[in-house]
């Protein structure tokens, strides 16, 4: 059984504690469905390149929408609705201070 790539690297480009963290549960959540291609993952990455990562099948993108939702609640509407503008980034810091505001 082939290992499941580490996403530690993306920490390095988050400036919290929360951020880094959230990034990496992201990533995991990523690299579990697009495999070694989440090592391509910058924080500019937009979410349009990321449904590209996983392949073809014009039902992977619906499909993939539906696990993050799943996954990530409610905060997802955002990438799915303007994946062609979202990067990783601004996904990571907008779920992240929804969190801090709904504390």
């Amino acid at each position: 059984m082939k290992s499941k790539p580490s996403v530690e690297f993306i920490r390095l480009f988050f400036k919290s504690p929360v951020e880094e963290e959230f990034a990496i549960v992201c990533a995991e959540f990523i690299a579990n469905v697009v495999g070694d291609r989440v090592l391509g993952l910058r924080p500019d990455t937009k979410w349009s390149e990321i449904l590209q990562w996983l392949g073809p099948k014009p039902d992977h993108p619906a499909l993939f929408a539906i696990l993050l939702k799943k996954r990530f609640g409610p905060d997802v509407e955002e990438i799915i609705a303007a994946s062609e503008f979202m990067t990783f980034r601004e996904f990571v810091e907008y779920v992240c201070s929804h969190k801090q505001h709904a504390a």
